[in-house]
């Protein structure tokens, strides 16, 4: 449903331009500055300081311009220490948008990655298609020129992987100069409906990014021990294309894979920590 809309403002990013919001003496109470009113459900609100005062915001709203099935797009804000600048489509490719996060990579640039459908759904696509065309994409936001980069598909479908990549985290480590993007995938059969996940299934993944040489992780940098127990080396390498797997099982004695419904993830001291929680009796 978009009721929401019925409730639907302007943005109102300049509307209380009085309000610093780099200010943390609460003594006065805390003050709440409205930006848009008949928002979509879970936005999943991302900010960064860009320095000088400056915050970077991405967040899902309504494209209102969209059919209802590919309504959800990420958008960005720039507060310029007074106002929120008019927010722009991070990617305006037509496709759904989901579970958007941020993370700088002291260079001069925001990663920001989030889950996106790989093509615009049909209207009538049933929600087992919707969450199968689910991937992962990234773009870079330049501090200097408060440029959005293109943005660049990073996890597809083939024939083995169908799954719904989404809840992308990233850790940065700026020894190596790397960016490690964890995320989570989750197959989907026999879905008749977005509620019904009774036998949905996840596994965390993981890529690689080198910030010096501006390359993804592929199939060529599996080691052996990645590829240990692996039958068909080559069609592995097809299928899953660098992409490596955490064991998320809590009784390793089991093959049952819980569904993760929330992760989080930091950059500390050389280390990418990453934490999950799991739908274990589901």
């Amino acid at each position: 449903s978009r009721d929401y809309l019925a409730n639907r403002s302007g943005w109102l990013g300049a509307a209380n331009s009085g309000i610093s919001l780099m200010s943390i003496d609460g003594s006065a109470g805390t003050q709440e500055s409205v930006l848009q009113k008949g928002t979509t459900d879970s936005p999943y609100v991302r900010m960064a300081e860009l320095g000088g005062g400056q915050i970077l915001m991405v967040f899902i709203d309504d494209d209102t311009d969209r059919s209802d099935v590919n309504k959800r797009a990420l958008y960005y804000s720039i507060y310029s220490g007074a106002v929120w600048s008019e927010p722009q489509l991070v990617d305006d490719d037509g496709t759904l948008d989901d579970y958007p996060t941020l993370c700088d990579l002291g260079n001069g640039q925001i990663m920001v990655a989030w889950s996106s459908a790989e093509n615009a759904l049909a209207d009538n696509a049933t929600a087992e298609e919707a969450m199968k065309a689910i991937n992962i994409k990234v773009a870079f936001f330049d501090k200097n020129t408060k440029k959005m980069g293109n943005a660049t598909q990073i996890t597809k479908t083939t024939d083995e992987d169908y799954t719904a990549d989404v809840m992308p985290n990233a850790a940065y480590d700026p020894t190596t100069k790397k960016v490690v993007l964890y995320y989570t995938k989750t197959e989907y059969d026999n879905l008749e409906d977005v509620s019904d996940i009774s036998g949905a299934y996840s596994v965390n993944a993981y890529m690689f990014y080198d910030c010096e040489t501006g390359k993804w992780s592929d199939a060529d940098d599996y080691t052996a021990t990645d590829l240990k127990g692996v039958d068909d080396v080559e069609s592995y390498k097809e299928n899953w294309y660098g992409q490596r797997f955490l064991d998320l099982r809590l009784d390793t004695t089991s093959d049952k894979m819980p569904r993760v419904v929330d992760t989080a993830s930091i950059g500390y001291n050389g280390l990418g920590l990453f934490a999950w929680t799991v739908d274990w009796d589901n």
